[in-house]
């Protein structure tokens, strides 16, 4: 279901992530401290030499997955202590990644391995290979607006989250970073129901 934003979406969330420590550079500190294997290739690290405290989230979101739920969570809760799904969300998530691998992978016919995530026993004899996931508009918009919902909470959390952490640790932040910052305003949201997309004001 809605196959693009969920393409599209695990990039978002990735760019978000580069863009917190980009912003914030100690914010690594607490990242390492709870993953003790984060390391970056020598090769990489040449070529963000110069200024490469405002750089090395680039490199550093490449090495992770933004796939599930679970790993997002993760990945945001060790770097800014925010965690952008909550334990239904996840739900909701974990299901349309399910429904999109569904589509792209086996053209929407139902798997078995899909009817024992999604079905009761009594049902999986005759969902399995003759029927399939059905799509409509509003399960994409649905779909849309529930993607957009949680990169919005996670933008404006994150940008809460490095506010709190440069004021706790007396980090003056340029100008740069400061306009970087409240261009993760909540206000800088808005929604087009025409086309699900989000425009800046």
């Amino acid at each position: 279901m809605c196959h693009r934003s969920n393409r599209v979406f695990p990039s978002i969330l990735q760019g978000t992530f580069r863009i917190a420590h980009n912003i914030c550079p100690s914010t690594l500190r607490n990242f390492v401290q709870r993953r003790s294997d984060v390391s970056i290739k020598v090769k990489d690290f040449l070529h963000v030499t110069e200024q490469l405290e405002y750089r090395l989230g680039s490199v550093l979101a490449d090495e992770y997955d933004f796939g599930s739920a679970k790993q997002i969570n993760g990945l945001f809760g060790d770097l800014v202590n925010r965690t952008p799904f909550s334990a239904d969300e996840a739900i909701v998530y974990s299901r349309l990644v399910n429904d999109r691998n569904l589509i792209v992978h086996h053209g929407g016919a139902y798997t078995l391995k899909y009817a024992y995530q999604n079905f009761p026993p009594h049902e999986i004899p005759s969902k399995v290979f003759d029927y399939g996931i059905t799509v409509g508009i509003s399960d994409v918009l649905k779909a849309a607006e529930f993607l957009r919902g949680i990169a919005k909470k996670l933008t404006v959390a994150s940008r809460d989250a490095l506010v709190e952490f440069a004021e706790a640790g007396g980090l003056s932040m340029a100008d740069a970073q400061q306009g970087a910052i409240s261009m993760m305003d909540e206000d800088d949201w808005k929604f087009d129901q025409r086309d699900g997309s989000g425009k800046s004001s």
